[in-house]
């Protein structure tokens, strides 16, 4: 199904993790953008699941976004003020 360019009315920032030296000989992740994009949100409801030992409500979103290169499962895009973690690029046939 074709997403028309006026679809498009949220704005969002897609991250990539990056290791950073901790100064104590170690290592932390930061989150750097990578760009700043036009996308188009839509709820997938809620669920109740176990996640890491830790019960609790997760949301699910499916974002419509122009193709670009470099974007994979494990970057994370913020929409308004809220992180959600990339976990499924589907391709669609154009």
């Amino acid at each position: 199904m074709p997403v028309f360019i006026g679809a498009l009315r949220e704005r969002v920032t897609l991250q990539a993790a990056q290791n950073t030296p901790d100064g104590g000989g170690g290592q932390r992740r930061a989150w750097t953008a990578v760009a700043t994009v036009w996308a188009a949100v839509t709820s997938l409801g809620s669920r109740q699941a176990l996640e890491q030992g830790h019960a609790g409500t997760f949301q699910a979103y499916r974002m419509t976004l122009r193709a670009r290169p470099g974007l994979a499962p494990g970057m994370r895009v913020l929409w308004r003020g809220i992180a959600l973690r990339v976990t499924a690029l589907p391709l669609t046939a154009s």
